[in-house]
């Protein structure tokens, strides 16, 4: 993965820059993101996103309005993968589905009746 560094301590893979570029987000803002969103680890990586809640909280310390909606994954070594806008977060999607899940839905795949 290449990575171009960034004003601040994060480095950005070629591919985020060139997805910051096309949806006209700064490099501030993804700082932003990072130092106020919340963040889900999931997937190996770590979701970081600034909603509704995290604008009234900071609202004394950072204007974040403009920011709402904007995430940013990370990767475990702190590179930014990519950075896209998505104002409908659900936590449950990035959670890891449980046993119980995991069994349904491989025994649905090899197309078995009776899945417990």
């Amino acid at each position: 993965m290449r990575t171009t560094p960034t004003d601040g301590d994060a480095a950005l893979s070629r591919h985020a820059a060139d997805r910051m570029n096309q949806r006209r987000l700064s490099g501030a803002w993804v700082e932003l993101v990072q130092q106020y969103g919340r963040e889900v680890f999931a997937r190996g990586a770590v979701f970081c996103f600034v909603g509704r809640k995290e604008v009234a909280e900071y609202a004394a310390r950072a204007d974040l309005t403009g920011v709402e909606g904007v995430h940013v994954l990370v990767a475990r070594d702190g590179t930014v993968i990519t950075v896209y806008r998505n104002r409908g977060f659900h936590p449950s999607r990035y959670r890891k589905p449980n046993y119980r899940t995991a069994r349904l839905t491989k025994a649905r795949r090899r197309g078995l009746r009776r899945w417990l």
